[in-house]
């Protein structure tokens, strides 16, 4: 015959009290290594020269000035690029791709690193091809 076994609520009290103590510390911990929010600059005139203000998710700080980007332009419209090749769309950059004939559309590539190196992955236009990154000048 199975027995049953009452707590009495002096017993309940104490196991409240010891999970109530343990969720504050454990609510506490978190609390810490959430940290404080900081605001370290209030625009990019409070940053060094080269630095931004930006938000942090939390704060602001001041953060290395992202890089400019140069977008060559090898071509302008299909003729620009000769024989066998068409002026196609690279992010910013406008580049010559061999010319793709009618039919399947081929997915060589789907991102830089794909490709061998020195190329790039690039729409031409159909699908996806390697073609040699433009050299910078």
């Amino acid at each position: 015959v199975p027995r049953l076994h009452m707590m009495s609520s002096t017993s309940n009290m104490k196991l409240g009290g010891l999970f109530l103590l343990a969720s504050l510390l454990t609510l506490n911990t978190r609390l810490q290594a959430i940290g404080v929010c900081v605001d370290q600059c209030r625009g990019d005139q409070d940053c060094a020269a080269g630095e931004k203000c930006v938000s942090n998710g939390c704060g602001h700080v001041c953060s290395p000035a992202p890089q400019a980007t140069i977008c060559s332009r090898e071509c302008s419209e299909d003729r620009d690029c000769g024989r066998g090749k068409q002026c196609v769309q690279d992010g910013c950059r406008r580049v010559c791709s061999p010319l793709m004939s009618a039919g399947i559309c081929v997915e060589q590539c789907r991102e830089d690193q794909d490709c061998a190196a020195g190329e790039k992955c690039i729409s031409n236009g159909c699908g996806h091809v390697c073609s040699p990154a433009p050299q910078a000048s």
